[in-house]
């Protein structure tokens, strides 16, 4: 996540000052690095993103959504989550978990129609005792 910091400094800094200085304490006016809280940044900046370009940076939004939805969190929990900007929304969510077992399919697929391969298949025979 300090990367992510890194790279917000260098292409707009003036947004990540605003950031910096809402974020700092009340009694310390005065900002420090050290102490600051990196994955909160992260997803101001994330939900911030997102609200600019909702087909393109979803990344955050999309793997917070896989995630929850992974954990067993309800479709309205994640629709909530979605509003605030901080998830995908849940039909985003099952499209992608869609596109992903597809890809699977395929790469399954292909891996089976490779010469390297080697699957044993058991045939069952059915007995007739009659």
């Amino acid at each position: 996540m300090g990367q992510v910091i890194d790279n917000v400094e260098k292409k707009a800094p003036l947004l990540l000052k605003i950031l910096q200085d809402i974020m700092a304490p009340e009694l310390r006016r005065l900002y420090q690095r050290q102490n600051e809280p990196v994955g909160r940044l992260v997803a101001i900046l994330s939900i911030l993103c997102f609200s600019q370009r909702q087909n393109t940076s979803t990344g955050l939004q999309t793997l917070l959504g896989l995630y929850f939805h992974s954990k067993g969190v309800g479709r309205r929990q994640i629709e909530v989550l979605s509003k605030l900007g901080l998830t995908a929304s849940y039909h985003t969510i099952l499209n992608v978990i869609k596109k992903q077992s597809e890809q699977a399919a395929i790469r399954v697929t292909a891996m089976g129609q490779d010469g390297a391969c080697v699957i044993r298949i058991k045939s069952t025979e059915i007995y007739d005792f009659s």
